[in-house]
């Protein structure tokens, strides 16, 4: 059975006319009281910020105050626009740098495929060559001729791949220093 009872009358609108069911604990006079001087509080903080308001409303801040408050604006400003455009040339050096990376990347795979290449190509001419030889000692000396002709291109293939290996290297780190010569340049510009 649900029972309306007025329990009291309160600031809280919650706490008006509940329904009562079962054991419910009611709101007890100190938590009553709490409520009260939590809502008096309140008031009186609304009161006083509203004074004050009022009060500053006449006040004008010192012509020193708002100087030194725009030139600290235009500072940082100033000082922002520069490490913007000391990001944004970093940026364009990593894009550089990538750029040669990718380029130098190619050029070496370019280069161990034209290898893989011309040692395929050497192979299946051998294996004719083996393929028509007539006699045993033919064979053997066709195949002592290909292992001496491929260990000569293995030799001179692996001392080019790593000569452009070194020169894009080089490449690379001469970029990188540039890059890191000119960033510390500008960040020393916007730190002044």
């Amino acid at each position: 059975m649900v029972q309306c009872v007025n329990l009291f009358v309160a600031p809280h609108k919650n706490w008006v006319h509940r329904p009562i069911t079962g054991n419910q604990d009611l709101p007890t006079q100190a938590q009553q009281q709490v409520v009260r001087t939590t809502i008096g509080m309140n008031e009186q903080f609304a009161r006083q910020t509203q004074a004050f308001l009022t009060g500053a409303a006449n006040i004008e801040v010192p012509a020193e105050v708002q100087a030194m408050a725009q030139d600290s604006v235009a500072k940082a400003r100033e000082a922002f626009v520069t490490w913007s455009a000391a990001a944004r040339s970093g940026t364009r050096a990593i894009d550089k740098v990538m750029l040669a990376n990718r380029s130098g990347a190619k050029t070496i795979g370019d280069k161990v495929l034209s290898n893989a290449q011309a040692g395929a190509e050497a192979a299946f001419a051998a294996a004719q060559e083996l393929a028509r030889a007539k006699t045993l000692p033919e064979v053997a000396q066709l195949q002592a001729k290909f292992v001496q002709e491929q260990l000569a291109m293995v030799s001179q293939q692996g001392k080019a791949l790593l000569e452009l290996s070194a020169k894009i290297a080089q490449e690379t780190t001469d970029t990188l220093t540039a890059i890191a010569t000119k960033s510390a340049g500008d960040l020393q510009k916007a730190g002044e």
